[in-house]
């Protein structure tokens, strides 16, 4: 058995004031840690560990490296993929075993330009970091998936990796829309084959789609300046679901989210040098859980 923790990349009402509407949470904002200036675009982030004691994250673009980091900001170690694994990763998901086991997806999913004739996704094993001295450099060995769309190009920030192992790319909207695609790749993925993308649903998320994160089968879905959370479907209605207010340093480039492991809150981070990692916690189990109590 394997939990998913996706993490890749809010508005501030608390969904609707029905008196039928879910209780939603209304999380405090904590500032966990500052990111070492070698992460400068930091674009997609997980949570790892055995006791959730590690960062994984990874740059935008081509970089080609997944960076490990303590919850105190200090650097564990560096997995540098061989050139030419990515070409404009967007996104993190990491698979986690119950033997300890991690592994990395990289959403390599953006196309600014529109150009690109197929996208991927890397799926890269976690080395264990027990016993590794801080600042270990960790050669990676990954498999790229290879995907298309069916009709053309589009550009991607988000992925959902689902319970049953289902690839989700989300496309990131314009930013005056209202909604978005949502695409599917069933398993099993070949990396000696092009899998076809199907159209699997449209997300209502009231903005662009620049991150999401699943945990439990709900759904977190980050856009540029906001964050919803609610029932995972590849139909989730935004509308309909919880907000959450972003720490205001959150919002500046904002992509990164991903779940806490015990599902009581999110932690998101941002673009640029020096960027701060926050948490947002709730008080009580409103949080991560759907319909919230």
């Amino acid at each position: 058995m394997r939990r998913c923790l996706l993490a890749t990349t809010l508005a501030s009402a608390c969904g609707t004031e029905a008196t039928d509407a879910p209780r939603c949470a209304r999380p405090e904002h904590v500032t966990l840690t500052t990111l070492p200036s070698v992460i400068a675009e930091a674009s997609g982030i997980g949570i790892g560990g055995s006791a959730a004691e590690v960062l994984w994250l990874h740059n935008d673009g081509d970089d080609g490296r997944l960076f490990a980091v303590s919850p105190t900001g200090i650097l564990l170690a560096t997995v540098v993929l061989p050139t030419g694994s990515v070409v404009d990763a967007e996104d993190l998901a990491l698979e986690v075993f119950d033997d300890g086991r991690e592994v990395a997806w990289l959403a390599d999913i953006g196309d600014n330009d529109l150009s690109r004739p197929e996208v991927a996704i890397v799926r890269v094993p976690l080395p264990s970091l027990v016993g590794q001295a801080p600042g270990t450099v960790i050669a990676g060995e990954p498999q790229r998936f290879r995907l298309r769309y069916p009709d053309r190009p589009r550009n991607a920030e988000a992925l959902v990796l689902d319970p049953g192992g289902d690839v989700f790319v989300i496309v990131k909207a314009q930013r005056d829309a209202s909604e978005t695609e949502v695409f599917r790749a069933r398993q099993p993925l070949s990396p000696d084959a092009i899998r076809t993308l199907e159209p699997a649903g449209t997300i209502v998320a009231q903005g662009p789609v620049t991150g999401a994160a699943l945990q439990d089968d709900v759904l977190a879905v980050r856009t540029t300046l906001s964050a919803l959370y609610g029932p995972w479907s590849p139909a989730f209605d935004g509308t309909t679901a919880c907000a959450v207010t972003l720490p205001d340093a959150a919002t500046e480039s904002g992509e990164a989210i991903a779940w806490r492991p015990d599902g009581r809150g999110l932690v998101v981070t941002h673009e640029g040098v020096g960027a701060v990692v926050s948490e947002l916690i709730a008080a009580d189990d409103a949080f991560g859980e759907w319909p919230p109590p």
